[in-house]
């Protein structure tokens, strides 16, 4: 399988000159645990999650003067849609993070978690225990 498949593709982006509190609000609102960093809705320039706005706050510094680029992760590991859903686990296994855009091209067209990796392999082991599980009788 691949991760056109499983990706999500309602994606939740700011441009860098957003301030941190409305991306905290975005976030909130669209009960979403990351937010992708664009130019004016394209091309990928960063990546942020709750975590590290909530690095941001326990610093001290003011979510409201502080545009997101400032703390934004710029160098953003990235697949594409014909990535292999195991091949992405890899990935994200192997550069400790949650969250991997999907890109065609220079557009961002989906996120895939490592949430939507469990949903996958869950269904996946289920399968195969049905089918042990045949062949057993």
């Amino acid at each position: 399988m691949i991760l056109k498949q499983i990706m999500q593709t309602n994606l939740v982006s700011v441009s860098p000159a957003t301030k941190v509190t409305e991306v905290a609000k975005k976030m909130r609102d669209k009960n979403v645990g990351c937010v992708l960093i664009t130019e004016n809705g394209m091309g990928l320039r960063g990546i942020i999650s709750d975590r590290d706005i909530v690095c941001f706050l326990a610093d001290g510094k003011d979510p409201s003067k502080t545009a997101i680029e400032k703390l934004m992760k710029s160098a953003v590991i990235t697949a594409t849609m014909s990535t292999d859903v195991f091949e992405a686990g890899k990935i994200m296994a192997s550069k400790n993070i949650r969250r991997l855009p999907v890109m065609d091209g220079d557009m961002v067209v989906g996120l895939v978690s490592t949430a939507d990796l469990a949903s996958f392999l869950e269904e996946e082991l289920d399968n195969f225990m049905k089918l042990e599980s045949a062949y057993q009788h």
